[in-house]
């Protein structure tokens, strides 16, 4: 099953354009988080559980809970859902050698 297909299944969403909002602003900040250049198997399940995170929060941005009605709701940080892929982090010098390896590769 695609992240794609796990996504609409967990969320509901039908609309295409949304579910492809939320999984690429997620895989960007998991790969800004981890100063890599690509997505690994590893990480995919990080990005799943935040853009669902992301699409859950969805009108209520900002908000760390939310009551209304006499239901309260409250919300993980993009850090929290995102611990432990502080495992995954390249050092700035093995980006560097991976992004010198991907261009010898191009030639």
């Amino acid at each position: 099953m695609t992240v794609e297909e796990k996504f609409i299944l967990l969320t509901g969403e039908t609309d295409y354009d949304s579910v492809s909002l939320f999984l690429n602003e997620a895989e960007a900040t998991v790969l800004e988080k981890t100063n890599r250049p690509a997505m690994i198997d590893d990480l995919v399940h990080f990005k799943l559980d935040l853009a669902i995170a992301r699409y859950n929060r969805n009108g209520e941005e900002g908000e760390s809970s939310h009551s209304e009605g006499g239901v309260s709701r409250s919300y993980l940080s993009d850090d929290d859902i995102l611990k432990g892929c502080e495992k995954y982090l390249l050092t700035p010098l093995a980006r560097r050698m991976l992004d010198a390896e991907k261009k010898t590769e191009e030639v």
